[in-house]
């Protein structure tokens, strides 16, 4: 029951906090295997990120098989590292947000902010990828949807509730 909180105290971050939540029921951490989860949400969110860039459903699928059975995603899949998560993160935030860009709805909003403040927590570089995600997704246009005062809060609600947190330490 050690090392959860050992990696907590190492990398402060979101996954870990999810593998504490799937060790809690079993009361083992190495019985939470986080790749039964991320194998499919890795291939999701290449999918749907895919999809927000126009590729056709079958494609956007073999896309996603393809990413996830990479020999990195592969390797990822049997360890406790959180590079995998870190990728379902980034795709998730990017298609999230030029998905927002595209509709303007705040529910989009909502999910784009949670999938950057996700991101954010992942690793210590998180935040770095946030601004980088924001940056190319504005780079196409729509920054003018972010200038509404409900977007803004509940982009900054998000992360202050999901990000800081985990940025602590940092």
């Amino acid at each position: 029951h050690d090392t959860v909180p050992m990696m907590a105290r190492a990398y402060p971050g979101f996954r870990h906090a999810m593998l504490a939540w799937l060790a809690l029921p079993v009361g083992n951490e190495h019985l939470a295997l986080m790749g039964i989860l991320e194998y499919p949400l890795l291939v999701l969110s290449t999918y749907v990120l895919a999809r927000e860039f126009g590729v056709a459903r079958m494609v956007a699928f073999a896309v996603g098989f393809a990413a996830a059975s990479t020999p990195v995603a592969l390797g990822g899949f049997s360890t406790q590292g959180n590079d995998i998560a870190l990728a379902i993160y980034l795709t998730a935030a990017t298609a999230m947000t030029l998905r927002f860009l595209r509709s303007g709805l705040a529910g989009d909003a909502a999910m784009s902010a949670i999938a950057l403040a996700a991101l954010t927590a992942s690793k210590f570089s998180g935040p770095s990828y946030c601004v980088l995600v924001l940056f190319a997704c504005l780079l196409g246009g729509g920054a003018r949807r972010f200038l509404s005062m409900r977007i803004l809060a509940v982009y900054v609600g998000c992360l202050s509730l999901i990000a800081a947190p985990w940025s602590k330490g940092r």
